[in-house]
């Protein structure tokens, strides 16, 4: 993140601080200084002294959108392995996914960094996966986000419970990779963060899981893990562990709130009481979940346990895009299927504090509403576009009509990474291009 930036005020703006009250601010100037925002409300602007003013009069600004799950390197895989569940989906991805160079791991950041400004989305969470987990390739993507100015939470993949036992997957030398990451690229004031990633239980050692929570514990780091993806996983944790896989994990002393797991589709009412009780977080991913057939997450019963619950795409191969609020819809609806009690649906406001307030709680990578004196992470959306006429009520049309939205200002830590419509940290005609060239051809013929 840049260490100084512009004053810049955005004037006669429609704000959605995405407060308790969820309130429209009409007529509402926002002044940004330093990373922060330093006044908003009705005639913020006067006798204060920037370098740019916008008119902000057919903007409306609301906070930047969390991507609380996703792994980078998907993004070069997007449209390939349709029609196939998780496991043949990931021997189909990831066998080439696995081994990109370092300039191969910048362009996946990149890509995925493009799409996810161009939609509102401020940090991610990106559960970094290369197999075996190498340090240049960590060292690689952190440049990439701190280059973009993106906010990042990077979960270092780790496995060594499947396959041959070797150098490279020893639960030890992976505990000191994610250490080694943590001392040189975890720097949270920056907006970048390291924390440790297992793959999922039954994929990993209890000497790993333990391991990377005592890391974590240690110093301070998240703890970010599949649980319970498929109903295969889940009976598989039975097997193995003689109870479910978030009870293995308490019982190993990792349910606390430095805990996130990823999708939870197949959790049980016990499991969700557990992970409320020990303040974990869940993050729910409904779009890969029905593009690989993997079921429909219980997500009222999560939020009636008090569990916190924000949202993933997952990665873009298996979902395939990276835009949150077409996640927002998909979790607002899908409950409807699942659920007969209307009263126990979600809301598109329930759905919106998943993109903010919750993640906001659970990774501290941005603050959650808008507010004076709190961190300048906040975008701009054109209001004058198809998806939010006529105006009825802008913070559901928001999710309702997301596809046809345009952002047209980024500011990340105060930073301006979209300006009128043009990314200024990345060469996006240049990524694109280089995307191109490395274009990836699934092993299967297309099925009609």
């Amino acid at each position: 993140m840049a260490p100084r930036s512009p004053r810049i005020a955005f004037i006669n703006a429609t704000v959605l601080p995405f407060d308790t009250r969820w309130r429209v601010l009409e007529n509402c100037d926002v002044i940004v200084a330093d990373g922060r925002i330093v006044a908003l409300g009705p005639n913020a602007m006067a006798r204060r002294a920037v370098d740019r003013r916008i008119d902000a009069t057919h903007l409306v600004v609301t906070p930047g959108f969390v991507n609380a799950h996703t792994h980078s390197p998907e993004t070069l895989a997007r449209g390939l392995a349709d029609g196939q569940g998780l496991h043949d989906w990931l021997d189909e991805v990831w066998r080439t996914l696995n081994r990109l160079d370092t300039d191969g791991i910048r362009l996946a950041v990149q890509l995925g960094c493009i799409e996810m400004i161009r939609s509102g989305t401020v940090a991610v969470v990106d559960h970094f996966r290369q197999y075996p987990p190498r340090l240049e390739a960590v060292g690689a993507a952190a440049a990439a986000y701190r280059d973009a100015g993106f906010k990042a939470l990077l979960a270092v993949w780790l496995r060594d419970g499947i396959g041959p036992r070797n150098r490279s997957n020893d639960a030890k030398r992976q505990i000191e990779l994610c250490a080694e990451a943590a001392k040189r690229w975890h720097k949270p004031a920056a907006g970048l963060r390291i924390g440790v990633g297992p793959s999922g239980p039954t994929r990993c050692t209890d000497k790993l899981l333990a391991g990377a929570g005592a890391l974590a514990r240690d110093k301070g780091l998240s703890f970010h893990i599949h649980v319970d993806e498929t109903k295969e996983e889940a009976g598989e944790a039975r097997r193995r562990y003689g109870s479910t896989a978030v009870r293995h994990l308490r019982e190993l002393d990792l349910v606390w709130p430095g805990l996130s797991i990823a999708h939870g589709t197949w959790l049980t009412d016990a499991d969700m009481r557990d992970l409320a009780r020990g303040g974990a977080g869940i993050v729910h991913n409904p779009i890969s979940n029905m593009r690989l057939g993997s079921g429909i997450a219980r997500l009222d019963a999560m939020r009636a346990a008090g569990a916190r619950v924000a949202l993933g795409a997952d990665g873009a191969a298996s979902n395939d895009s990276q835009n949150m609020l077409e996640a927002a819809k998909a979790a607002t609806f899908l409950q409807r299927l699942a659920v007969k009690d209307r009263r126990q649906w979600p809301s598109t406001l329930d759905a919106l504090s998943m993109l903010t307030h919750a993640p906001a709680e659970m990774f501290g990578l941005t603050s959650g509403p808008l507010a004076a004196g709190g961190p300048a992470d906040l975008v701009a959306f054109d209001r004058r576009s198809v998806a939010l006429a006529p105006g009825n009520d802008l913070h559901r049309q928001l999710v309702l009509c997301h596809t046809g939205l345009t952002v047209r200002y980024s500011v990340i830590a105060g930073r301006m990474v979209m300006d009128d419509g043009r990314l200024t940290t990345i060469d996006e005609a240049a990524v694109l291009a280089e995307a191109a060239r490395r274009r990836m051809r699934g092993r299967h013929a297309r099925r009609h």
